[in-house]
């Protein structure tokens, strides 16, 4: 794919590291990168609450154990290769856990594991991650460990809630929209995904039919009707009409607006019309 490349940059920051950033970071979020270069869909933080997940359906019957086996195998080698955790929390901790793996009965595998997923929950992974960005894309020739940490990095993004289309709406505001590339930019783009829960109002355009289903959607879905005072800033065809949600608790935008479609798809694919 074609580079985006920033307008301009201040010389008086080190830019390799930053603009390799941006750019690997846009190519991952690419829709038409090629597989080799897209995101990981998991991280190490994601494999052990996966894993913790699959250990517990396997102990209420609805799994067959060579599940467990098959994620188990997939966390060891990302927990054995990832920067964000040899950086925070210690190649020694990692080697001695896998090292204590060799001997531990299922059961205390499961525990380790589970303790490892409540280790990186509430946000630890995810700063540590932001942090170990932070220290390589200030210093020049680390783009292999600016990868390594994006690859850690955006998985968890996704996984706290952040819709990939807003990730690159920001990226591009931050990097390649005019704005001076400098020492800070960075860190203002990683401060932006603060985890954080936002209440949206989301406006759809829909079909008048479904003025058939007013009574329902208003007490169901609490979709209003009646306009705010914003309906004028919508185009609207003669046929359809403007409805919204209020209150889509979401860490996005872009989340917000899956979320109330989804109830919207929902109830029509549930109810019969014509």
């Amino acid at each position: 794919m074609k580079y985006s490349v920033p307008r301009q940059i201040d010389s008086a920051c080190e830019s390799d590291g930053i603009v390799f950033f941006a750019q690997r970071l846009e190519e991952m979020l690419a829709s038409n990168s090629v597989d080799l270069y897209k995101m990981p869909l998991l991280n190490t933080h994601s494999l052990a609450a996966e894993y913790c997940d699959v250990a517990e359906r396997i102990a209420a019957g609805s799994l067959k154990e060579h599940y467990r086996t098959a994620v188990y195998d997939e966390f060891i080698f990302s927990f054995n290769n990832d920067i964000v955790l040899k950086e925070n929390w210690g190649k020694e901790n990692i080697e001695r856990v896998i090292k204590s793996f060799g001997s531990s009965t299922q059961k205390s595998k499961d525990n380790i594991i589970a303790y490892i997923n409540a280790t990186l929950d509430n946000g630890k992974y995810f700063n540590w991650a932001k942090e170990t960005i932070l220290k390589y894309t200030s210093s020049p020739r680390e783009k292999k460990k600016i990868e390594a940490a994006l690859r850690c990095f955006l998985p968890e993004l996704i996984m706290w809630g952040y819709d990939p289309e807003f990730i690159s709406i920001m990226l591009k505001t931050h990097f390649f929209k005019g704005t001076v590339i400098n020492k800070d930019t960075v860190k203002n783009f990683l401060d932006v995904f603060d985890l954080k829960t936002h209440r949206y109002k989301v406006y759809f355009s829909v079909s008048a039919v479904v003025q058939h289903f007013r009574t329902i959607l208003e007490k169901r879905l609490r979709v209003h009707f009646e306009d705010d005072g914003n309906f004028h800033s919508f185009k609207s065809d003669r046929n359809k009409i403007i409805v919204y949600f209020d209150g889509i608790k979401a860490r996005c935008p872009n989340s917000a607006a899956k979320r109330a479609y989804s109830y919207l798809d929902m109830f029509f694919r549930a109810t019969p019309h014509k």
